[in-house]
């Protein structure tokens, strides 16, 4: 199953509340008997656990400790400014383009 995020709604809906809530009273290095979820039968091994807690903006973010707190705020705040900076432009040709447009209407093809 890879990574499970107890407030992850997709990985809920996917394999069921009930199922998530089982495998979080698992411990580290323990294996699950059968567990049943919406998308079958499971047996599960805990190779890892993260407790919660907050990060400082130095430290690495598990699982993968690849990057700092630091890093992806850079990354998502990069995104986001790309993805503003892309609906402005679209925003700016699209009007553009309707001010260059002929636009007639065809009353009798509405119904």
């Amino acid at each position: 199953i890879g990574v499970i995020d107890r407030l992850d709604q997709q990985r809920q809906q996917l394999f069921g509340k009930q199922f998530i809530d089982a495998l979080f009273k698992l411990r580290k290095g323990e294996r699950s008997g059968i567990l049943t979820s919406k998308v079958g039968l499971h047996i599960v091994l805990v190779t890892d656990r993260f407790d919660a807690k907050l990060l400082g903006i130095t430290d690495l973010i598990p699982p993968t400790f690849q990057s700092t707190v630091m890093d992806y705020i850079k990354q998502m705040l990069t995104v986001q400014w790309q993805n503003d900076a892309f609906a402005q432009a679209f925003g700016e040709i699209v009007t553009d383009l309707k001010k260059q447009a002929e636009v007639r209407v065809f009353k009798e093809n509405i119904p």
